[in-house]
C-alpha cells in the first residue's frame, strides 16, 4: 500500500499527488494513535521508498515525490499531540533527504568516486531501521570501491555488512549462541579489525522477520570471504587474516 501510495505521490496531478499524501498521513495518524508511534508504518515507508526508486525514475519525478512528501508538513490536526508533528517531521525528512542523495548519486560517474560513495554512505545511515536495505547500500559501496580498486575500503564495506548479518541472526532463537560473538563488538579478532564499527554502528533493535537473500549464514559466510579478497588484494595481509578468521569462527 505505501509503495502504490509514492508511486501516486508523483503523479503530475496535482488533486492524485493530494489525495495520496492524504492518504499516507491518515494512516500514520491511525497507527500513532494506536501505538503512541508509528515505527512499523516508517519502516513499511521506507521500504516502499526504496522499491519506487528502484523503478525507473526521472530526476523530475523525484522532485515531485519530495514536494508532495513535503507537503505533508503543513497538515494539522488539533487533537494529535506534539510528538506526532514531529515523527512526521523527522519522517519526511528522512525520506527527502534519501531522494535527494539518490538523485546526487546518479549524477556522478566513476571519476568522481568519492562524491559517488559519499552520497552512497548518506543513504546507508538513512536506512538505519531497515537493516536489510543497509546491507543492500553497504554491499553497493563495496562494489564502487572494487570498481576504483580501492580495495581496503571495499573490505570494510563488506565486514560492516557482515557485522549486520551477524547480529541479526543471533537474535533468532535457534541461532548458536558464539555466532554473534564471532562477528560482532564484543570479538577480539573484529575490534582489532574494525575499531571504529563500535562507536560507528549501533546494535540492531527489536526487527521483524527479514526474507532478504543477505541474512543468511550463507550469506554472512560469502561476505567475510569476500572481505578477506578485498584486503588481501589491498596487501593488508593482517586484515586479511583476520577476516578469514572471523570466517573460521562463524564455521565453528
Amino acid at each position: 500500500l505505501c509503495s502504490e501510495l509514492l508511486l501516486l505521490c508523483q503523479q503530475q496531478h496535482s488533486q492524485v499527488m493530494a489525495s495520496a499524501t492524504a492518504v499516507l498521513y491518515l494512516l500514520l495518524k491511525e497507527n500513532y494513535a494506536e501505538m503512541g508511534d508509528f515505527s512499523k508504518m516508517r519502516r513499511h515507508s521506507t521500504v516502499a521508498l526504496s522499491n519506487v526508486l528502484k523503478s525507473s525514475m526521472s530526476p523530475g519525478r523525484l522532485e515531485d515525490l519530495s514536494k508532495a512528501l513535503q507537503a505533508m508538513e503543513s497538515y494539522s490536526d488539533a487533537s494529535l499531540e506534539a510528538g506526532f508533528k514531529e515523527q512526521v517531521k523527522a519522517l519526511i525528512s528522512g525520506h527527502r533527504a534519501i531522494l535527494r542523495d539518490c538523485s546526487r548519486a546518479e549524477q556522478f560517474s566513476l571519476d568522481f568516486l568519492d562524491l559517488k560513495v559519499e552520497y552512497s554512505y548518506n543513504i546507508a545511515n538513512a536506512y538505519r531501521d531497515c537493516p536489510e536495505l543497509r546491507v543492500q547500500w553497504l554491499v553497493e559501496m563495496a562494489k564502487l570501491f572494487e570498481k576504483g580498486e580501492r580495495w581496503e575500503e571495499a573490505g570494510m564495506c563488506r565486514l560492516q555488512a557482515a557485522s549486520l548479518v551477524g547480529q541479526y541472526l543471533s537474535m533468532h532463537p535457534m541461532a548458536p549462541a558464539t555466532l554473534y560473538h564471532a562477528i560482532g563488538t564484543t570479538n577480539s579478532t573484529f575490534l582489532r579489525l574494525a575499531p571504529e564499527l563500535l562507536t560507528n554502528e549501533p546494535p540492531i533493535g527489536p526487527t521483524p522477520p527479514i526474507s532478504a537473500s543477505w541474512f543468511t549464514e550463507e550469506s554472512l559466510l560469502t561476505t567475510l570471504l569476500d572481505a578477506c579478497h578485498n584486503f588481501a588484494k589491498a596487501e593488508q595481509f593482517e586484515s586479511a587474516i583476520d577476516a578469514f578468521t572471523l570466517y573460521v569462527q562463524v564455521c565453528m
